[in-house]
């Protein structure tokens, strides 16, 4: 089983490190409890850095990470403030190593589905992915 809070908070504490560097911009982040495979949460991790990264890059001020349950699907979003994805954006064509990996972890490890748009009240850049959660089987001596 793998602790997405505690692996967070560490991934998290590292991303503001680079949130430093990148000319002191505001990143805030809301992580609801989820239990995921070893394999989903390595995958998510790389997600999760790829995409802060990129958002911190493009962003005016700031950016916001959301990460919660829905029933058995999970779903991450990430918005930023920055100018936006450009017109007509359509990922299959975006000569972006970054947004290759986050599609080929989410399709592929997580079987789960990215979605891409800009922000409809101002600007800046959504990106979500979504993925079913694993149920993991009980460890031994817990009772219910």
């Amino acid at each position: 089983m793998y602790p997405l809070r505690q692996t967070s908070t560490r991934t998290f504490a590292s991303v503001r490190e680079v949130e430093r560097i990148v000319e002191g911009k505001r990143l805030d982040y809301t992580i609801e409890e989820a239990v995921l495979s070893s394999k989903q949460g390595t995958s998510l991790s790389l997600i999760v850095n790829e995409l802060i990264l990129n958002a911190l890059k493009h962003s005016g001020n700031s950016v916001e990470v959301k990460f919660r349950v829905d029933l058995d699907y999970a779903i991450l979003t990430v918005t930023d403030d920055g100018p936006g994805l450009p017109a007509n954006f359509d990922v299959r064509h975006a000569s972006n190593t970054g947004l290759a990996l986050i599609e080929n972890l989410t399709r592929g490890d997580l079987q789960g589905e990215t979605g891409y748009k800009n922000r409809e009240q101002s600007s800046g850049a959504q990106i979500s992915v979504s993925f079913p959660l694993i149920p993991q089987p009980e460890t031994a001596g817990n009772v219910n």
